[in-house]
């Protein structure tokens, strides 16, 4: 399709998102079960997380439930394995929660008040990150974010040189610490001091993480879980050995640390750049049946690899808006190799 055709019928489907109804939408995106995610609901984002993206308040996690509930039936993870190795069908109009990296506020938030309101949730869980053994790189640097903004000019001068001479040289040390890259994640440890944070200490005051003890009681409580990567690399960062590695380590950890007899992936960032050959050895592996890419698209489409949309790509965002920009990108990807709606975290 030449460009300005493309960009007039992109143009045409955006309009469109904005007015039709999301069944409608949801039809011509092909898109089912609907599948929203979050990282962690909390009234006043945690300093781990407040330079990185926004979150959702206890509020706004309730409201969006209400709203899922009054257009979508949720459904659980044994549904949706079933639907797909068996093509057992599933409600009309079917939903499916997830939550990404283990956050505590996951346990003592989210799913009291999934269980409330009968919503069935799913944790993808990093097993380095459990009972706070080892903190994100990017909580990391989030951290030292934080930290910055109260430093002296001396200690930001020293942190830039260090980072420059690793090859980062951004306009300040904010754009600096964001542009640390999963290889390069040594530089944070190494910026720590220097910024006068305690990394250890966060983790054993803090506890962001749910411990493996949490877990196992919200596993009996019905949530089902799967595997996130071992410490949550960038993809495209690292090797397709290394990316086989995290992926079927990280699910074979969960399924043995807590006696579960089924393997599920969810993609730590999305699923950029990802290759037939890192798909055709996972599900040969037989430790791995179904995939979950941060993303609308999966090119090219594969059976067991399905898409999810971000719930915090935009905090001001009401879910029906959130859930028509993810429908907008997947319809508009039929059209386009556009990527999906939101930014990377």
């Amino acid at each position: 399709m030449k460009k300005p055709i493309r960009k007039l019928a992109l143009g045409a489907i955006e309009r469109a998102t904005r007015v039709f109804p999301l069944r409608f939408l949801q039809r011509a995106a092909g898109q089912s079960p609907i599948s929203p995610f979050y990282h962690l609901v909390a009234d006043e984002p945690p300093p781990h997380i407040r330079p990185l993206y926004s979150v959702r308040t206890i509020a706004q996690f309730s409201a969006d439930l209400d709203f899922f509930l009054g257009r979508y039936s949720p459904i659980d993870l044994h549904q949706l394995r079933k639907h797909i190795s068996h093509s057992v069908p599933l409600p009309p109009n079917a939903m499916f929660l997830s939550t990404d990296d283990g956050m505590r506020e996951v346990g003592e938030i989210m799913a009291p008040i999934c269980r409330q309101k009968g919503v069935p949730l799913t944790m993808f869980l990093n097993p380095e990150f459990l009972d706070n053994q080892t903190l994100f790189y990017r909580h990391k640097t989030s951290l030292l974010i934080e930290a910055a903004s109260g430093a002296s000019a001396s200690s930001i001068a020293a942190a830039l040189q260090i980072l420059q001479k690793s090859g980062i040289a951004k306009e300040d040390l904010r754009r600096s610490l964001l542009a640390v890259r999963y290889p390069q994640r040594a530089l944070l440890d190494e910026l720590a001091p220097i910024l006068n944070v305690d990394f250890s200490t966060f983790l054993s005051q803090r506890r962001p993480y749910l411990t493996s003890d949490e877990v196992s009681k919200l596993v009996a409580d019905g949530v089902t879980i799967g595997g996130h990567s071992l410490d949550h690399p960038y993809y495209p960062d690292i090797s397709l050995s290394q990316q086989l590695d995290q992926t079927i380590q990280s699910v074979q950890r969960v399924r043995q640390r807590f006696g579960i007899d089924y393997g599920v992936f969810a993609f730590p960032f999305g699923a950029d750049d990802i290759t037939l050959p890192f798909y055709d050895t996972l599900f040969q592996s037989g430790v791995v049946e179904l995939v979950f890419a941060a993303s609308p698209l999966v090119r090219p489409p594969r059976k067991g690899v399905l898409g999810r949309f971000w719930m915090e790509a935009d905090a001001q965002a009401s879910p029906s808006t959130l859930v028509r920009r993810s429908l907008h990108a997947i319809i508009s990807g039929k059209i386009s190799s556009a990527g999906w709606y939101g930014r990377r975290f």
